[in-house]
């Protein structure tokens, strides 16, 4: 229906760019292909967000624990984890509105855990892991799982960057299905959010520093790797091949072989998480604004904030308007370093 795209600042008459801010610049008429990579959380120098890290792996765990107890609609409860519309992420074609995971990951979880004992006992170390024993979950799914976990978060944070940027906020906005750390309860709420003025739904502004292109621990990277290099010795073990098939229908049948493989060889995926953990200070997260989408140059920036400075006034009343400039360059300057959390 959109194809053009209308970016956040333009719809509210706001001037900023990516480059200026610490929140990824959503797309108001579509997914951006970016995802929520819990990996980011689990490096991060920030207690807040590593502590978001910490209550994904407790529900993910909580509800193993569950399972061996046999307790299922505790599980059902629990793991249950629609697609996270208002941060406006995803790898869907040209909309918004993608399926999510719902209830449908306690039966996945479910059937994850009955073909693999050992992963039982030994649990999860990161929820990435789910899309090397899982069929059914990809990067998508990872962001989705992580996004409702962090909502609480995230609503937070908007409505710190919206008060900063002028961003405005409607009042009431209804936020469903967060997860309440206190009461160890999904619940549902009203907030004062920005308004998508296309869809009518509230706006969650996600951290550039917690989002990547595809998470630092996935699937086709460890294929690629790790599996490869576990079949390069024996000869006869090795990816089969399915000649005639389509190439969607290959991709679903291969998947199915390595998460065969990586439950009954959990040493294979602790090896995995190894590496990708001692190598984690090369997980990068979406910092640049030329990987965000901005195409303005860094010496366009530049310009444009001497040009800032030099035009304005000395004295009193432009002295916030001074602060307010000095953290934009601070901010492009220095992130993540320096960006402003709380």
């Amino acid at each position: 229906m959109f194809n053009k795209k209308l970016l956040l600042p333009h719809s509210f008459g706001l001037s900023f760019t990516q480059s200026e801010v610490d929140f990824v610049i959503p797309d108001l008429t579509t997914d951006i292909p970016l995802c929520i990579d819990p990996f980011l959380l689990y490096r991060s120098k920030d207690a807040l967000l590593s502590n978001q890290h910490q209550n994904l792996l407790a529900i993910f765990n909580q509800g193993i624990r569950y399972y061996r107890e046999g307790k299922e609609k505790e599980l059902a409860h629990l793991i249950d984890f629609p697609e996270a519309n208002e941060i406006s992420f995803g790898y869907s074609d040209r909309h918004s509105k993608g399926s999510g995971l719902g209830t449908q990951l306690n039966q996945l979880l479910s059937n994850t855990l009955s073909a693999s004992e050992p992963l039982q006992v030994r649990g999860l170390r990161h929820i990435e892991e789910l899309q090397l024993v899982s069929i059914g979950i990809g990067a998508d799914r990872v962001s989705d799982i992580a996004a409702n976990v962090l909502k609480e978060f995230l609503i937070n944070y908007t409505q710190k960057q919206a008060k900063l940027w002028n961003i405005p906020l409607t009042p009431g906005l209804p936020i469903s299905h967060y997860f309440d750390f206190e009461s160890w309860e999904w619940s549902d709420g009203y907030f004062d959010l920005p308004k998508n003025p296309i869809t009518g739904d509230p706006i969650l502004l996600v951290p550039r520093r917690i989002v990547r292109r595809l998470p630092w621990i996935n699937y086709d990277d460890f294929v690629n790797h790790e599996l490869k290099m576990f079949l390069r010795p024996t000869p006869n073990k090795r990816m089969p091949t399915y000649p005639g098939m389509a190439k969607q229908e290959k991709l679903q049948i291969a998947k199915q072989e390595v998460v065969k493989l990586t439950r009954e060889s959990l040493t294979l995926l602790d090896q995995y998480i190894r590496r990708k953990e001692k190598e984690g200070s090369q997980a990068e997260p979406l910092l640049t604004h030329e990987q965000a989408g901005d195409t303005t140059s860094n010496y366009q920036i530049g310009e444009n904030f001497i040009a800032r400075l030099n035009n304005l006034p000395s004295g009193r009343a432009t002295a916030n308007e001074y602060q307010r400039l000095i953290f934009e360059i601070l901010n492009y300057l220095f992130e993540p370093e320096l960006t402003m959390v709380n």
